[in-house]
């Protein structure tokens, strides 16, 4: 059975010029979001980082943490998908991936170990 993926990853570049105030908006709309699910139950945490300024196209990120079928069911939502089509009208080089931490790192290692070993 594959590992199951147990955090995502939203990150972002830089505000459309001109867009600041919708920006801010839907970022606050976002991270809203985040703290009712975390309240729900959807998500076990989120956590943000805005980085300081570096010459690269990551400017923020923001890491989902949970159960692979539930952070999968709420970032293929109806509601985090919107909000992610209103927030590419203002931000540059938003993405959304999922990864592997913690137990998840190890076992995706030892399957990958055994895979190089043959």
């Amino acid at each position: 059975m594959a590992t199951e993926t147990n955090v995502v990853f939203v990150g972002w570049n830089r505000v459309v010029p001109g867009h600041e105030q919708k920006a801010l908006e839907i970022f606050m709309t976002f991270q809203n979001l985040y703290a009712a699910k975390q309240a729900a139950g959807v998500l076990e945490s989120f956590e943000t980082v805005l980085l300081s300024r570096h010459g690269g196209d990551l400017n923020g990120y923001t890491i989902l943490r949970g159960s692979h079928d539930k952070l999968h069911a709420f970032t293929h939502s109806d509601e985090f998908e919107d909000n992610l089509l209103r927030a590419e009208m203002h931000v540059t080089g938003i993405g959304v991936i999922e990864g592997w931490t913690g137990a998840a790192v190890g076992d995706l290692m030892g399957r990958w170990s055994k895979i190089i070993a043959s």
